[in-house]
């Protein structure tokens, strides 16, 4: 029975060749949505954007709104490609867009505000319309595996599904234990999963299409 743990394959040559994994990997076409992923120097940080103005008045007023509910909400103001000045009210820097795409949510949900994400210094918010969340337990880059992952979940009552992604020009065979359209309904699966199971599992975000071209779910 295959385990949530890296298994490895020793060669005569004495070198560790990794074929199984449930680690957070750096997939090419995919993003990894963990708390703990993207706080690097080099990453950049999220912002939650509730609403660009052409006129700092209208950033002020909503500003000024929000403050009155109990928010925190501040004024960013910059040039866009046209050369023309944009003003955005946001609500807060995260590290993580795991981070900032929660704190959406929450504001969305408990403040009724249409609130986005977006790179901090850009105004373009980051949609989630058109992706896909889905559950990463494992990750196989050896073929024969697969089936046997597989089975393993499914004896455990989830309907697990394969999808494949590329790490470094390798492909890999990812064991998904269900996906989302939505990112809190994936997000509490993800926490009740690990919970339940006491295993890791990844949340993982991608395109709608491009998920479906690359699942390969019998």
């Amino acid at each position: 029975m295959l385990h949530s743990r890296f298994f490895f394959l020793l060669l005569l040559t004495g070198l560790l060749v990794v074929f199984s994994s449930s680690a957070a990997m750096a997939w090419e076409e995919a993003v990894v949505l963990s708390a703990s992923v993207g706080t690097g120097e080099d990453d950049p940080d999220w912002v939650v954007q509730a609403q660009v103005f052409p006129t700092e008045a209208e950033a002020w007023e909503l500003s000024d709104s929000l403050l009155a509910k109990g928010l925190e909400p501040y004024v960013f103001a910059a040039a866009d490609e046209a050369g023309m000045f944009r003003y955005s009210v946001r609500l807060g820097v995260y590290e993580t867009l795991y981070h900032a795409i929660k704190a959406s949510a929450e504001f969305q949900g408990h403040w009724e505000l249409d609130a986005g994400v977006t790179e901090d210094g850009s105004f373009e918010p980051l949609s989630l319309t058109d992706k896909v969340f889905f559950l990463q337990v494992m990750a196989l880059s050896l073929p024969e595996k697969v089936s046997e992952a597989v089975a393993e979940y499914q004896a455990k009552g989830y309907a697990p599904g394969v999808v494949k992604l590329l790490e470094a020009g390798q492909e890999w065979s990812i064991v998904y234990v269900d996906a989302y359209e939505d990112f809190s309904e994936a997000d509490q699966a993800a926490t009740e999963f690990r919970s339940r199971e006491n295993s890791r599992c990844y949340l993982i975000m991608m395109d709608r299409a491009l998920f479906d071209e690359r699942n390969v779910t019998d």
